[in-house]
Parts: C-alpha cells; sequence; structure tokens
C-alpha cells in the first residue's frame, strides 16, 4: 500500500515537473523567436538606410474592416516598414527562417493581404539572417495551366504510337511468314 501511495506522489510530480519544463521550454522559444525579430527589424532599418531608403515610418497600427453579410468586422495590421526609394512608398515585411521566404504560405499571404488594403505601393520582403530584400508583385496574377491537355496530348501520343508499331510489326511478321 505504502509503495503504491509513493509511486503515485513520485508519479504527479514527474508529471507536474515534465509541464513546468514544457511550458518553460516554450515561452524560452517565443522569447528567443520576438529577439530575433526585433533584432531582423534593426538588421533590416540598417540596410535600408544603407542603401538610400527613406523610413517614413514602422510597426504603426493601422485599422481596417470587411464586410460580412453587411456587417462589418474590423481587424488591425501592422506592417514592419514603410519607407520611400527612387520616388516610390514601399511596404517591407521583415522576416528570419523560414518564413523568410515567399513561397511561405502565411508570409505570401500576409504581403498579399497588404497588397489588397495599399494597392499603390511597391512591396518587398526583407530576409533579416540573409540580409535581402526581394520584391514581390501582385499587379498582375500568373495562371499555371493545367496538366489536363498535356496529359490527354500523351495519352493520344502513346497510343497512335502503340497503333502504328503494332502495324508495323504486323505488316513485318505478315510479310515474313507469307514472304
Amino acid at each position: 500500500m505504502m509503495t503504491q501511495v509513493i509511486i503515485t506522489i513520485v508519479f504527479i510530480l514527474g508529471l507536474g515537473s515534465g509541464i513546468a519544463l514544457w511550458r518553460w521550454r516554450k515561452r524560452r522559444q517565443l522569447a528567443i523567436s520576438r529577439l530575433r525579430g526585433k533584432q531582423g527589424e534593426q538588421d533590416a532599418e540598417l540596410w535600408l538606410h544603407d542603401n538610400h531608403f527613406t523610413h517614413i515610418e514602422s510597426q504603426t497600427e493601422q485599422s481596417f474592416a470587411y464586410a460580412v453579410d453587411g456587417e462589418l468586422c474590423r481587424f488591425k495590421v501592422r506592417p514592419d516598414f514603410f519607407a520611400r526609394y527612387q520616388g516610390q512608398t514601399w511596404l517591407i515585411e521583415v522576416k528570419t527562417g523560414k518564413s523568410a521566404s515567399p513561397k511561405h504560405q502565411n508570409t505570401r499571404r500576409q504581403i498579399r493581404e497588404y497588397a489588397q488594403l495599399w494597392p499603390n505601393m511597391k512591396y518587398a520582403l526583407f530576409d533579416a539572417d540573409q540580409g535581402i530584400l526581394k520584391e514581390l508583385s501582385f499587379k498582375r496574377t500568373y495562371r499555371i495551366k493545367s496538366n489536363k491537355r498535356s496529359i490527354k496530348s500523351i495519352f493520344f501520343t502513346t497510343h497512335t504510337l502503340t497503333f502504328f508499331g503494332g502495324l508495323l510489326i504486323g505488316a513485318y511478321l505478315h510479310w515474313f511468314i507469307l514472304g
């Protein structure tokens, strides 16, 4: 009986310690991520200055709304930077790690949302890890053609070649056998 009580207490303490450790790691990862983000924004600001961008504002929260069945749904966004370069206004988003790729789904959607909200600007993604600014354009949508046509043509070509190959083999066998 006493052994079961000790085992239960040790189990509860171990479980509690494991949960506390897991929470601590999550908080630590979040803190590190925020520090990387802040450092990335500082690096971006220096890069923009060194490359003759004029800083307009950064981390400015702006409110917007859209309608759902006639009712307004309000939301706020906070782009990293607005800057001017060669007479044009740029909206620049700073990212680190995997999200610094324009192929990253959430990053692409975020910048696409900004392009919808601020339609007359240039848009860029600054990869803080690499120190690279990439211009993104949403003025034109490039559609990729479906593979259905090419699959049909491959199917047709394969069957046509098989048919004529069979005819040639049949003609050869007919000539060889009947001679």
